[in-house]
């Protein structure tokens, strides 16, 4: 399988993406199934339909074999040869896609342990969570390419005035909103009932509080473990706790009961949020849920929306889901609980890795000059030459730019619209 752009030297590659003109990144044309040297991705549900869009949009040429979450047909089938992924594949109820970034990971990473022969199956992970110990290893490359929110999701039991979304699409006014402590104080249990949860002078409603959290592979999981300090799932980590928090379906509302509703908390991405809340007929859009409000890092009176509402359409709060405020590198100090990057990750020691690289990455080299030549960085992928800003903006979360990012773990030589992260 090859791009239908040629690969050349240096930053050839990344000038001639930009100048190309635009549509989708077709890989190879795959009508039904998926052969082996199609790139297959597998993973993060928040991620999927965002990845959808960008790879395979309709009427496109199938980009990238995409797989969701319980896959039931043999659309997503990977088929075996001789040198590649020998079994094949037959994702069905009995193997579904891996569930969540953390499925996808460690998906991604039983390929290396794979006779030679076998290799092939998995190319890309979708994350949305970052770098971490568990289900990774050094031959991972995390490209981050959009940013997103994670908030609790209120009931009508909550203090309301928290939930209030931005209206318009302007510089938002200050709103209410929980503070981290009020958020952890919850999933721990220090908090039981809506009527003791206060802001800016006002309760909730006396309600026992019903804690959801989203199921153990999920990247949303994950990321808030890391702001929570703890998992609430774990019954030993939340002792004042009877049990730990339920496990659901990330980003789905629909198993909560519904005579729970009133009273349930559950984080949930800010990006899925925007598109289930419309999307007529969604479990969300016919709910009245909320995304919270969370007061910044210095604390009471600087609460950010993660999400606008013009009229009767929402939208993710790119005032509040920017760069400066992503929480899992740097200091926190200010910055919002719940920003955070979204990934593509390869494997450098599969066979796949360079292909994979010119679908969703970048060589991370800066621009010289040498004897007077100015030289381009690296080359770069259509996604990391910038080229889907848009696609991403239409899928409820928000493009990165082309600066430095904030450094550290987080680099951007290249100049290209996202970070490699390690």
């Amino acid at each position: 399988m090859k791009l239908t752009s040629k690969r050349l030297r240096g930053g050839a590659l990344a000038a001639a993406m930009l100048i190309g003109g635009g549509g989708a990144l077709a890989l190879v044309a795959t009508p039904a199934g998926a052969s082996s040297t199609t790139l297959t991705a597998v993973g993060s549900q928040t991620t999927t339909a965002m990845v959808q869009a960008i790879f395979n949009p309709t009427g496109g040429s199938l980009a990238l074999n995409n797989v969701p979450w319980g896959t039931t047909a043999g659309t997503h089938n990977v088929a075996p040869t001789a040198t590649t992924c020998a079994a094949g594949v037959a994702y069905n109820a009995g193997t579904p896609g891996p569930k969540g970034s953390g499925a996808g990971k460690s998906a991604l990473k039983a390929e290396e342990s794979a006779a030679a022969t076998a290799k092939g199956c998995i190319d890309i992970a979708r994350s949305s969570s970052g770098p971490g110990t568990a289900n990774s290893t050094a031959n991972f490359r995390y490209y981050a390419y959009a940013l997103d929110g994670v908030a609790p999701l209120l009931p009508t039991d909550a203090p309301r005035s928290t939930a209030a979304h931005t209206v318009g699409s302007g510089q938002p006014a200050a709103a209410d909103g929980l503070t981290l402590t009020q958020i952890k104080d919850i999933y721990n249990c220090t908090i039981t009932n809506w009527a003791t949860v206060t802001v800016n002078g006002v309760s909730g409603t006396s309600a026992t509080i019903v804690r959801y959290f989203p199921q153990p592979s999920s990247g949303t999981g994950s990321f808030y473990d890391t702001i929570l300090g703890f998992n609430p799932t774990i019954a030993a980590t939340v002792p004042l706790c009877a049990s730990g928090a339920i496990t659901i379906a990330e980003n789905e509302i629909a198993t909560i009961p519904s005579g729970s509703r009133t009273a349930a908390i559950f984080v949930y991405s800010a990006g899925q949020y925007a598109a289930q809340k419309n999307t007529s007929g969604s479990a969300l859009n016919t709910t009245s849920y909320a995304l919270a409000n969370v007061e910044n890092t210095i604390g009471t009176g600087s609460a950010q929306s993660f999400i606008w509402k013009n009229s009767s359409v929402y939208s993710i709060n790119t005032t509040t889901v920017t760069e400066a405020n992503e929480f899992t590198f740097g200091s926190t100090v200010g910055r919002v609980p719940g920003v955070r990057y979204l990934y593509n990750i390869i494997d450098s020691a599969l066979p796949s890795y360079q292909r994979a690289k010119e679908a969703v990455g970048f060589s991370n080299v800066a621009p010289s000059t040498v004897g007077g030549v100015n030289y381009l960085g690296g080359t770069a992928s259509l996604l990391c030459a910038g080229r889907f800003s848009s696609t991403i903006t239409a899928q409820n979360f928000v493009s990165l730019g082309n600066g430095a990012g904030p450094g550290g773990t987080v680099s951007n030589l290249a100049g290209s619209f996202c970070r490699l992260v390690s």
